[in-house]
């Protein structure tokens, strides 16, 4: 009898040692990627909103009507979303005063898309989480420019969704790894604003050379406006006064399609720094000769 029943204990013993890593699998099974919890993302409403101020607002208004194809929207006051931001059955598309770790005031005005849920909870799907951010304009004296490429940060938010959905390469790598597939086509055009390049470097550069021209800020933005074929525009984002742990966002968008062909952080240490560097044009001009 007493070898049965320590028989008895070592089966239920090994039963419960091979039963715990099963049931720890199932619960790591349930946890899923970026990739597929964006998989709703077509399906469900977008709360748009409305916090950039009523001239932000009104644009955005406007391209969401002109631009947006990829889900429902709807607009929304700020306390809406207050209200709303812990729901998962909502993803939220808004203007964020942004600032670094080291900086002890927001300088860079961001359109954000986030998928609704909970700050913290037992169960991770529940959790809400930034999908991706744009940056528009410094947050402080904007100069105007945010209105002209506007409809072409609807349109990259919408397509870096989409290719998100089916990468976790690019869901989790953000607009650095989505970027940077059109420098290679050696027939486009790559028109730099002037005033986009750093003041260090604005008098020594080339005004042409190896699809690269070099043009005062108007060319450049009716050059966008036009929806130029093969054009690619120049974009940078910065505080307009930079303090430390500051960076800058240098950007490439396409006038036709509206894709986004470079994107580059980098820190400003100072006035001088911010815009285009030499490391910049010799980046841009070695992926267009491969």
């Amino acid at each position: 009898m007493k070898k049965i029943l320590s028989l008895l204990v070592l089966t239920l013993c090994a039963a419960l040692l091979c039963a715990a890593p099963a049931s720890g699998q199932a619960k790591q099974a349930k946890i899923q990627t970026r990739k597929v919890r964006l998989s709703d993302f077509p399906t469900k409403t977008t709360k748009v909103v409305l916090a950039g101020g009523e001239l932000f607002d009104n644009a955005l208004k406007e391209e969401m009507a002109r631009r947006w194809l990829a889900s429902p929207y709807e607009f929304c006051s700020v306390d809406e979303y207050e209200a709303l931001k812990g729901s998962s059955d909502y993803y939220f598309l808004i203007p964020v005063s942004t600032r670094t770790r080291k900086e002890a005031e927001p300088g860079i005005l961001t359109l954000t898309l986030l998928k609704g849920g909970k700050e913290k909870d037992d169960d991770p799907e529940k959790v809400g989480f930034d999908v991706i951010s744009i940056p528009c304009a410094a947050l402080e004296a904007p100069s105007g420019r945010e209105f002209v490429y506007l409809s072409a940060f609807l349109d990259i938010i919408q397509r870096f969704v989409g290719e998100a959905m089916t990468s976790d390469r690019v869901s989790y790598g953000g607009l650095a790894t989505y970027s940077r597939k059109l420098l290679r086509d050696g027939d486009r055009t790559v028109y730099l604003s002037k005033d986009d390049l750093a003041s260090s470097v604005r008098q020594e550069a080339s005004p042409t050379g190896n699809g690269i021209r070099i043009v005062e800020e108007e060319e450049a933005d009716q050059v966008f406006l036009d929806g130029t074929e093969g054009a690619m525009v120049s974009y940078v984002v910065a505080p307009s006064q930079p303090q430390k742990g500051s960076v800058c966002y240098k950007m490439l968008i396409s006038a036709d399609t509206h894709e986004l062909c470079y994107f580059e952080k980098a820190p400003v240490k100072n006035e001088a720094s911010v815009g285009y560097l030499p490391f910049d044009l010799k980046i841009i001009s070695l992926q267009r000769k491969k």
